[in-house]
């Protein structure tokens, strides 16, 4: 079996988005235009991606080996590919799905994105996801905090207040999560 050289991207920052296609195939395989109508169905809220977009990433998924497609002949229409997952696939979006984000913006869209999948995929780890998250978020207002202690101007104490805040608010929000 050969490996394809870009599947070990872990260092390397991936686009979101791609997560959101290898969640729905983890949900079993599908056409192109059934992984949009899945994306639109279940995370139009978060993710807004154009079909096209969608298909330029199952492309750049299926070279890296994270997935692979199937021809299927059809009677009166030309052949389809029907994506799935690659089991190097699968272990790239159940690390992913694991690990908290770093950064309060990747709140919305990326851990969202995270949370919605591992409840359909692997519901046991979503406590996991929670805790994890919160002690990133933790570990921010302390920081922060101590930063603001320090700080020598109104702006910067305005803005390291208003970052508290958001943090405070997404840790409020993580804990109802919890229950």
């Amino acid at each position: 079996m050969t490996t394809h050289p870009n599947v070990a991207r872990e260092h390397t920052p991936r686009n979101p988005a791609d997560y959101a296609v290898l969640g729905v195939l983890a949900l079993g395989p599908a056409h192109g235009y059934d992984v949009s109508r899945q994306l639109h169905q279940g995370l139009e809220k978060i993710w807004r991606l154009k079909r096209s977009q969608i298909y330029a990433l199952l492309n750049s998924l299926e070279k890296e080996g994270l997935v692979r497609h199937e021809r299927v002949d059809q009677e009166t229409l030309p052949p389809k590919k029907i994506f799935s997952l690659s089991p190097a696939g699968r272990e790239v979006l159940l690390s992913w799905l694991c690990s908290p984000v770093n950064h309060i913006r990747d709140l919305r869209l990326e851990f969202l994105g995270k949370l919605h999948f591992t409840e359909l995929i692997c519901p046991e780890k979503k406590p996991q996801l929670v805790s994890s998250q919160l002690a990133v978020l933790c570990n921010k207002l302390n920081s922060l905090s101590e930063v603001r202690h320090r700080c020598e101007n109104r702006l910067e104490l305005q803005v390291l207040d208003f970052r508290l805040a958001m943090i405070r608010a997404a840790v409020q929000w993580l804990e109802g999560l919890s229950d």
